[in-house]
């Protein structure tokens, strides 16, 4: 069988177009099923237990499931900032870190989010509390903030560098704990946070 050029392309074409169409026709079932109802990207979650767990992300995006995923809740955070980190000490009691120092706190399992006075502005990345009182965040040139009475005041601590930190881990004693970034840079401290 001889084909010409001209059929060649045609039916290069008609292959390609049958292509397209066959996908865009299979994309069309394609919907946002977890976490509905938004489709923003998210940069945290945190699992307080099989069924419950939150997520954050920009424009103040936080979701909430109660049943393991299946079904995801928008919850007001009252800020468009992008939300970077969230963690919860029990049902109730969670903190949200996020652009501009900004740190919001719930005692109702976030049906209603306050904002704290962090003292800093500069972007906190992660946030971790070991009880309802004490809690470290850490964020940009080297930010480590510490509250020991569950964020109504905030305090700076001083770190030996202004790499971006990115995440905190605090031991269940809340006496030990690292703070990790860009640049390969890790603080350790044994004093609580005061100093790394």
């Amino acid at each position: 069988m001889v084909i010409d050029m001209l059929t060649f392309r045609a039916l290069k074409i008609g292959i390609v177009l049958t292509s397209v169409s066959i996908g865009a026709a299979a994309q069309s079932g394609w919907y946002w099923q977890n976490p509905s109802p938004q489709g923003n990207e998210l940069y945290s979650v945190f699992q307080l237990n099989p069924d419950t767990a939150w997520s954050v992300g920009p424009f103040g995006s936080i979701l909430r499931t109660g049943d393991g995923g299946v079904t995801w809740v928008k919850q007001e955070s009252h800020t468009t900032n992008p939300l970077r980190s969230v963690h919860f000490v029990n049902d109730l009691d969670g903190w949200i870190v996020g652009w501009e120092g900004l740190v919001l706190r719930t005692m109702d399992g976030g049906e209603n989010w306050a904002q704290q006075n962090s003292t800093v502005t500069t972007e906190l990345f992660d946030v971790q509390f070991v009880d309802a009182l004490r809690g470290w965040a850490v964020g940009v040139l080297g930010t480590v903030i510490k509250t020991v009475d569950g964020g109504n005041t905030w305090n700076t601590a001083s770190t030996p560098s202004t790499a971006l930190l990115q995440a905190a881990s605090m031991n269940e004693d809340g006496v030990e704990g690292w703070a990790a970034g860009l640049q390969g840079t890790i603080f350790y401290t044994t004093d609580a946070g005061a100093s790394w």
